[in-house]
């Protein structure tokens, strides 16, 4: 090899000089905090309908709220059947439990059902 600093795939190899903390990538230290959730967010309307009617269980009810929206905007193929019985759910849905940011999880959750239903 003409150049002793190369190595077998031709990338010259660093002098040290080189800090090797200059190739690594910048994560995020914020953290959503969803690990530490009592209740799960729902993966299925279904199952998210059955959270908003979880009588004495503030976790369930807040994680239902939650994902409604986001599951009813992935209009699931099962949407149409439980649409109006889900939009009554919601309609009559009070904040039995202080659920900080309620109103607006409801009417998202609600204008979503419009737009998809």
């Amino acid at each position: 090899s003409d150049n002793d600093d190369d190595d077998e795939d031709g990338d010259v190899k660093g002098n040290g000089d080189n800090d090797d903390d200059d190739e690594l990538e910048a994560f995020s230290l914020s953290d959503d905090e969803e690990d530490l959730r009592k209740v799960a967010l729902p993966s299925y309307i279904r199952e998210c309908w059955d959270l908003l009617t979880s009588k004495d269980k503030p976790d369930a009810v807040e994680s239902g709220l939650m994902a409604a929206s986001s599951l009813i905007r992935n209009n699931p193929s099962d949407l149409k059947h439980v649409c109006v019985g889900f939009c009554r759910t919601l309609l009559h849905l009070q904040n039995e439990f202080s659920i900080k940011g309620f109103a607006v999880y409801k009417r998202t959750a609600m204008v979503s059902l419009l737009v998809v239903c």
